[in-house]
């Protein structure tokens, strides 16, 4: 058995500062202080780690992402990835992992949670506090 990490994809990404780029692996996609130092703790404490999109799911590294994208959880118009879907990722490629650590925001660790409800959720982040804490503790925890 194995430990997933699932950390946050980012408003940030790397079209903004190279708009003539194409489809890019996802572990180059993504660009924010928050997501570069969510994947250094998930390379630390994880076997494993993949990035939940609100537009594609869960993510492995070398999964492609089309181009830039704008589409969050958090704001009723966007047209999310569905939970029956991310359901049926999770349980499809990693059906056998025994936890899973998730350095996301609470809308994105809820569908996390119905995801995985086979493995060991944990919430390192929890109750940690803002932004500029939880940057801290993954510092902290990263060294």
């Amino acid at each position: 058995m194995s430990v997933l990490a699932v950390i946050p994809c980012s408003k940030e990404k790397i079209w903004d500062i190279d708009t003539q780029r194409g489809a890019v692996r996802a572990d180059q996609a993504y660009r924010s202080a928050f997501h570069k130092l969510s994947r250094l703790y998930a390379e630390k404490y994880a076997d494993d780690w993949v990035i939940l999109s609100a537009k594609y799911g869960f993510l492995r590294p070398d999964d492609m992402v089309d181009g830039p994208y704008d589409v969050t959880f958090g704001r009723p118009l966007d047209s999310y990835i569905t939970q029956e879907t991310l359901s049926a990722q999770a349980s499809g490629s990693w059906s056998k992992v025994s936890a899973v650590i998730v350095l996301c925001p609470s809308l994105y660790e809820q569908r996390v949670r119905r995801s995985f409800c086979f493995a060991d959720v944990r919430t390192p982040l929890k109750g940690v506090g803002g932004w500029g804490a939880m940057h801290s503790f993954l510092r902290r925890a990263i060294v």
